[in-house]
């Protein structure tokens, strides 16, 4: 597969531009910024008469069910089963919120904010347990998809579908390393032509990957994400494993190659009037010193 690399490696410079170890100076009065905007009047009709708004989800931690159904384990039952005190209140996704049995009555409260879309992601293992397609594909996952898809629709609500939200399934991590190989590549591709053959005929909008720069640096760098890796120096006591100088930038280069290969396959096989793309998390900045009136101007120019 022929890919140019130029613009790729200029994504990998936002990926990893702020990956945990570096650290922002914050101003402690920030909450007495004098916005510079009426905000009285802000409501829907602010927007363009055409803008969708919508709620979000990620399977991991709205499904449960993650025992059953054929579904297979991905990096997070791992991290919170082996590590549970990471977690705030020490829970994990075995039961979630019971999206999976509950989904349609959590549909009608969607319907009933009055919401346009509803966001949710394919849970990889639960879709292709082994995380490679040759290995089989669960029918049973690709069937509660199915229907969380029409449900949405019948409920009036576009449904963006998100393919990767951060579970690796665990065969993949175990086999070669998940995103620090780029075996990955190919694996995700192959994951991704699934979900566009399987759904894509009610599926318009697509996202890729969520959140790169997130998963790439709170998983490889602070450790503070599954698969929990990190370099010694970061945290004496869960840092076991990894090393935060160099992984962050193997798996950034990987997640944005399978980006690329998956986009690349939908755009040459599938694409019609739909949009797909990745999603990135994005940072807020605020002045230093507030009282300056240049600084709070580039703030809003950020």
């Amino acid at each position: 597969m022929a890919i140019h690399l130029g613009w790729i490696f200029s994504g990998m410079l936002l990926l990893v531009s702020s990956f945990a170890s570096a650290k922002l100076l914050m101003p402690n009065n920030i909450m007495d910024l004098n916005v510079p905007f009426a905000t009285n009047s802000f409501n829907r009709k602010s927007f363009p008469s055409d803008f969708i708004f919508g709620t979000a989800s990620s399977s991991y931690q709205y499904e449960g069910d993650a025992n059953e159904s054929c579904r297979g384990r991905s990096i997070w039952d791992t991290f919170t089963q082996e590590f549970p005190e990471r977690i705030a209140d020490g829970s994990n996704g075995e039961m979630g919120i019971d999206f999976y049995h509950r989904y349609q009555s959590d549909l009608q409260t969607v319907k009933d904010m009055n919401m346009d879309s509803f966001r949710f992601s394919i849970s990889w293992s639960r879709v292709i347990p082994s995380g490679k397609i040759r290995a089989g594909v669960n029918r049973d996952g690709i069937e509660f998809y199915n229907k969380l898809i029409n449900a949405t629709i019948a409920k009036g609500l576009q449904p963006f579908v998100t393919i990767f939200h951060w579970d690796t399934p665990q065969a993949l991590e175990d086999m070669y390393g998940g995103f620090l190989s780029d075996n990955i590549v190919n694996d995700f591709r192959d994951f991704a032509e699934l979900c566009f053959q399987e759904f894509g005929d009610r599926v318009k909008y697509w996202i890729t990957i969520n959140e790169p720069h997130k998963y790439s640096s709170d998983g490889y760098d602070s450790g503070q994400f599954a698969p929990g890796r990190c370099s010694k120096w970061v945290d004496e006591k869960y840092c076991k494993h990894g090393n935060s100088a160099t992984e962050p930038y193997l798996v950034a280069h990987n997640l944005l190659l399978s980006h690329v290969a998956a986009a690349d396959t939908y755009k040459k096989r599938y694409q019609v009037s739909t949009k797909c793309t990745f999603l990135m998390d994005k940072l807020l900045f605020n002045p230093y010193d507030i009282s300056e009136i240049i600084s709070l101007s580039l703030v809003f120019k950020a």
